[in-house]
């Protein structure tokens, strides 16, 4: 197809994507190309109404979109900073704000969208991204305009919402059984306590995509309360203070993806009784909470050595596990005792009572099935320092290996073969062992750690010149 016989539709719809990447700036150009593009570019307005106040906005460029826009939908971005702008730049936003009716997706300070009433004035809106001020001096908390605790109540077309460093009488209003997203970004200074988060998660029964960043509560206080988020499909955290007791308290049938990153300090108070992922597991080990539809799970610096059994337990009721990442494991022997319970078929215990690193499996009684672990596993990321490239080809052979003339090899059942294996590969054995791990999946990634975070998922060659680098400058270094 020639591109002069691309439909005026579809290069509309290319010319937004382009102004959503890029800003207004990019439609200039598009516009000089010939005249039918000019035409589109011209006659729509809808490309107009994307209109980015950054913290320098040219004001002029501005105005001139809102004019062409008419009475398009909007989708605005405004810079954080818009509260410091001169009286011309708030005359700009004022503007904006006369056609809040036309808003369908904003992302703008509290203070901007506060001065219209929730949701009367925001009719149309659909995804929303609201910051407040990271840090606040002022103690009493400032209500949503327009709205109470029982506008959650009402209908709004509201289904994606980001709430930054908002407070709970500010956010709640928000909350309907509309969003299908949400992402609750906290600071350390708020007053969201457990109970908090679980009502907050209440109150969005139909969420699909959950993400819970940088909230601690200042209290241990367990919930006897459950809430069920029955379309879920997406849950992140980080940063999220007592994550094993909160998830503890949250069903989530559905779930396909989940990641848990660093949710404790190692100060001087810490109690690692408290700081654990154990409530969660023995939890979400319940056939009544398990996700058997979950095939992404991923822990990045927030795995114990305490936690690995109940792990093991938790991994065996996954039967379309695909990928599995375990980042940043500082525990002796953690990922050790993983692999090994990878690389066996074992029969579940019915609790991980022993001392035993791998103790959520037992040998079973006489006539138990004996089963792998993860079935489905094709994907598998360990990283840790005291993991060697011995225990992961073990696990590889254990589970199947490629071959050129047929069906994988397989040693006693018949889990799907791991293709993709990824951890501190280059540091973690001998050449001859990276080579031979290498022919036996489809590919190896090595991770090296922050400081080399551009060389991940790069060929070994590539880490092994960068080692070589670094022994060439530390020898002329000691010469």
């Amino acid at each position: 197809m020639h591109v002069n016989e691309i439909p005026p539709e579809t290069l509309a719809l290319t010319f937004e994507l382009g102004i959503t990447a890029w800003g207004i700036k990019f439609l200039p150009p598009i516009c000089q190309v010939c005249k039918s593009w000019n035409i589109i570019a011209s006659t729509t307005p809808r490309l107009w109404g994307i209109i980015d106040l950054d913290r320098r906005p040219n004001l002029e460029l501005v105005n001139s979109q809102i004019s062409h826009a008419k009475s398009a939908p909007l989708t605005i971005f405004m810079a954080p900073a818009v509260g410091q702008w001169t009286k011309r730049s708030r005359g700009t936003v004022d503007r904006l704000l006369q056609l809040s009716q036309n808003w369908i997706s904003a992302s703008v300070p509290f203070s901007v969208f506060n001065q219209r009433s929730w949701p009367e004035d925001y009719p149309n809106l659909e995804e929303l991204a609201l910051s407040a001020k990271r840090r606040s001096n002022v103690s009493p908390d400032v209500a949503l305009h327009g709205g109470s605790q029982q506008i959650h109540r009402q209908k709004t077309r509201l289904r994606r919402l980001t709430t930054e460093f908002m407070d709970k009488p500010s956010m709640l209003p928000l909350l309907s059984s509309a969003i299908t997203s949400l992402s609750f970004i906290s600071r350390e200074s708020e007053k969201f306590e457990i109970e908090d988060i679980l009502g907050i998660l209440s109150l969005v029964p139909n969420v699909q995509t959950l993400r819970l960043l940088n909230i601690h509560p200042k209290k241990f206080q367990p919930s006897a309360r459950i809430v069920t988020l029955p379309h879920l499909t997406t849950l992140e955290t980080s940063w999220l203070k007592y994550t094993g007791t909160v998830l503890a308290s949250v069903r989530a049938p559905a779930l396909q993806s989940l990641t848990i990153e660093r949710f404790y300090y190692r100060s001087y108070n810490y109690d690692p009784a408290i700081y654990t992922l154990s409530p969660f597991f023995s939890q979400w080990s319940d056939p009544q909470f398990t996700p058997t539809k979950l095939h992404t799970l991923k822990f990045a610096a927030s795995i114990r050595s305490s936690d690995i059994p109940y792990l093991a337990r938790f991994l065996a009721r996954l039967p379309n596990l695909v990928r599995l990442i375990l980042e940043d494991i500082e525990e002796v022997d953690s990922s050790k005792s993983l692999a090994e319970a990878l690389s066996t078929r074992s029969a579940m215990a019915p609790s991980p009572d022993s001392s035993s690193a791998t103790s959520g499996f037992g040998a079973g009684p006489d006539g138990h099935e004996l089963q792998w672990l993860c079935p489905s596993l094709m994907v598998l990321h360990l990283e840790s320092d005291d993991l060697h490239l011995e225990d992961l080809i073990r696990v590889v052979l254990a589970r199947g290996v490629k071959s050129t003339t047929g069906p994988s090899v397989l040693q006693g059942g018949c889990p799907k073969r791991l293709r993709d294996i990824a951890g501190l590969i280059c540091t973690a054995g001998r050449e001859d062992e990276r080579r031979h791990l290498e022919s036996l999946v489809d590919s190896v990634d090595c991770s090296i750690g922050v400081d080399d975070i551009h060389l991940r998922h790069q060929p070994i060659s590539a880490y092994l010149e960068r080692y070589r680098q670094c022994d060439i400058v530390a020898r002329r270094s000691a010469d």
